[in-house]
């Protein structure tokens, strides 16, 4: 999947999924054309770091602090946080090394022309993009014409293809392999044989990531076998920023990450809004295990003010601690936000910075979206739309302030799914299940 930097809100969309079709195969809506069963995805990701909040610096790593006020008032008061730590996308690209894989396929069959199309899209924009990426794959397709890594016979399976991939000559340095996977349904032990010749492909180097153009029953396997460098051909797919995103080299800007957020003296316990946490007294520490080129966490705190003395401030520290992979020396960076105490009469009302004012509404449309699936669950499809139209009015109040392509993009989503709603209102539809939509992500709009 298009990794961290990228911004994609993982909006839920109600849809209908029909059930009782053969073999438990994924059956898409007609008219959607787009479902992504729910199982494929980590519904506790942190959505924000899907959204973008500024540009990190070309060199070293990005690690910023925002509050939403400086004044706070001297009766007691609360304010958002937000953290960004984040490194900068990498100029250098990287090879990549195609491998198209599908149970049963016949190039010529009808019941694969709209594999055959996905495919040669894809490989129209290799064509537009590259002339140096390689292509493996056990079936014979004659509109792609790209070299192999290897020799295999045609009738060959997807692990032992790999296998022979990690078996030859070749270099890894800075080459990706993506696996195009049409219809994909592994016995248990073979699921497992994919996963551990992934691992030994890690291990010599190789990044990997996997584009689903078909229906299979391995999407839970998928997820497991490469988290979020998973992704879905559904209708709308943007094949372009697909493209851009897997051939930019990644590489490990910082490793062992702490953020460090001591106690705060005259707070109370502060709430961790995301990513969805519980709630905390006393100092806060979260680890990170990497940060590469194109990465960033966004961190969205609530710090309740108590009552203090007008005059007074109070000061609020952040430690980040990492290990320096270029040259491997452990450093500390650190930032203070300061809070003044004012008397709230005859003070004006500071008005938030744009990020953490996008970071409250993205997050706020994140958890209407789930209340939302809740509502239509129970066929409360009027209550759906009354939340998803408050939720769109609060978004295009603060666009009548500030541009953003991200959250007006969200306003279309939400009136797509409100149009929706209106469509099946008062139909009682006891089959109904949340899905993710991968159309309504940003990924594939950011470039």
């Amino acid at each position: 999947m298009f990794y961290s930097r990228f911004r994609s809100l993982y909006l839920y969309v109600i849809i209908l999924f029909i059930c009782g079709c053969a073999g438990g195969m994924l059956q898409k809506n007609i008219e959607e054309g787009r479902l992504t069963p729910e199982k494929a995805f980590d519904l506790n990701d942190n959505v924000l770091n899907d959204y973008t909040f500024g540009s990190a610096d070309s060199n070293g790593l990005r690690f910023d602090v925002l509050s939403s006020r400086q004044r706070v008032w001297v009766d007691g008061d609360t304010l958002q946080v937000q953290v960004i730590v984040g490194a900068a996308e990498s100029n250098k690209k990287r090879q990549n090394h195609f491998v198209f894989y599908s149970e049963g396929y016949r190039v010529k069959a009808k019941s694969d022309a709209e594999l055959n199309r996905r495919l040669q899209t894809i490989h129209r924009v290799v064509q537009r993009y590259s002339g140096n990426d390689t292509f493996d794959t056990p079936h014979k397709i004659n509109f792609w014409k790209a070299p192999s890594l290897i020799n295999h016979p045609q009738d060959g399976n997807l692990v032992e293809m790999l296998l022979n991939i990690a078996k030859s000559s070749q270099s890894p340095a800075h080459r990706h392999i993506s696996l195009l996977l049409g219809s994909f349904d592994p016995s248990r032990n073979e699921g497992q044989r994919l996963i551990d010749t992934m691992d030994i492909l890690r291990a010599q180097g190789y990044t990997i990531s996997i584009l689903a153009l078909g229906n299979n029953n391995a999407y839970g396997l998928l997820r497991s076998a490469v988290g979020d460098d998973l992704n879905l051909a559904t209708k709308n797919f943007d094949y372009d920023s697909w493209y851009r995103q897997i051939k930019r080299h990644r590489e490990s800007v910082a490793s062992e990450l702490s953020l460090e957020i001591p106690e705060v003296p005259g707070a109370g316990p502060i709430e961790v809004l995301a990513p969805d946490r519980a709630q905390h007294s006393g100092s806060l520490q979260f680890n990170f295990k990497h940060m590469k080129t194109g990465d960033q966490e966004v961190l969205l705190l609530k710090l309740p003010i108590r009552p203090q003395t007008e005059g007074k401030t109070i000061t609020m520290t952040f430690n980040l601690n990492y290990l320096d992979s270029q040259t491997k020396i452990y450093r500390r960076k650190q930032r203070r936000l300061e809070f003044d105490f004012v008397d709230r009469v005859n003070s004006p009302v500071q008005s938030p910075p744009f990020s953490v004012g996008k970071a409250v509404l993205a997050l706020d449309t994140h958890h209407t979206l789930k209340r939302v699936s809740r509502f239509v669950a129970r066929g409360r499809q009027l209550k759906a739309i009354a939340a998803l139209t408050k939720q769109k009015k609060q978004i295009a109040s603060f666009l009548e302030h500030h541009s953003d392509a991200e959250l007006r993009t969200d306003t279309e989503i939400i009136d797509r799914y409100i149009q929706f709603l209106y469509s099946h209102d008062n139909r009682l539809l006891p089959s109904w299940r949340v899905f993710k939509d991968m159309t309504l992500s940003k990924r594939y709009d950011r470039f």
